[in-house]
């Protein structure tokens, strides 16, 4: 009997799959079509870049000094190793800020502009440099030290524009809020008046969990919102969780 019932069931499903439509069988969301292939950023001005001369797995820091000095880039390069991209834009213009980081070798903020939609960068400000002017003993070995002020983004709350950074620290990663500098930028300076060494001892936020950054700002809300990547001891095994951050008052 039980065997009778289940087939009977079954067989129900099988005909309301057959009568339903498709398009109520499967919610899509927007659909974007790519118009052309991927196509690499490239950045005009400013600190070394990994193809400027070869850097590979071999020789990671191919050219990042010649006789002792850290080389910038001579020209118009690939844009790497540039990551975590803040950038605001009026038209085709765009406005970036980056974590810079040779892996393991340095870290630094570096602001770029950007007049045809970000496919080309022009190179504006470096700030809060971690390993300022030291070299590897050699283009085939690293500095093993990249843990700096990483992750940048850039807000306005109650009329100031606030710099959020996330100490990559192994002791202060994901644990301890997230380093704030106030900006008052100037033509050519962005990042007006950050040091151009990494400051470690500015304020931090407090309240957030193990804030790793912040990905956007949340339209409308008041007092002003955003949300952060909440980071469990597990994230490397890729687990994340996404958390609000709730009184503006907390940033700073």
């Amino acid at each position: 009997m039980n065997k009778k019932i289940t087939s009977f069931h079954l067989l129900i499903a099988m005909l309301v799959l057959l009568v339903v439509p498709v398009s109520a069988q499967v919610v899509k969301g927007n659909v974007w079509t790519a118009e052309s292939l991927p196509q690499q950023g490239h950045i005009t001005g400013g600190p070394w870049t990994l193809q400027q001369r070869g850097a590979s797995n071999a020789a990671p820091s191919a050219g990042y000094c010649i006789n002792g000095v850290p080389q910038p880039n001579p020209g118009t390069e690939r844009m790497s190793p540039y990551y975590f991209a803040f950038v605001t834009n009026s038209g085709k213009t765009m406005h970036g800020f980056f974590d810079y980081r040779p892996r393991n070798s340095n870290e630094a903020v570096v602001a770029a502009t950007s007049t045809d939609f970000g496919q080309t960068w022009q190179f504006t400000q470096e700030a809060m440099e971690l390993n300022k002017g030291i070299c590897p003993a050699s283009d085939n070995v690293d500095l093993a030290s990249e843990a700096g002020l990483g992750h940048p983004y850039a807000m306005i709350v109650n009329g100031h524009r606030f710099l959020y950074n996330l100490d990559r620290r192994a002791s202060q990663v994901d644990v301890s809020g997230l380093v704030v500098h106030e900006l008052f930028p100037e033509t050519g300076a962005p990042l007006n008046p950050l040091p151009a060494t990494v400051d470690f001892a500015a304020p931090r936020t407090t309240g957030l969990l193990n804030p790793d950054g912040i990905i956007a700002e949340i339209p409308g809300s008041s007092p002003k919102s955003a949300e952060n990547p909440e980071w469990r001891q597990n994230w490397r095994d890729g687990v994340a969780v996404s958390s609000a951050m709730r009184q503006a008052g907390s940033f700073r």
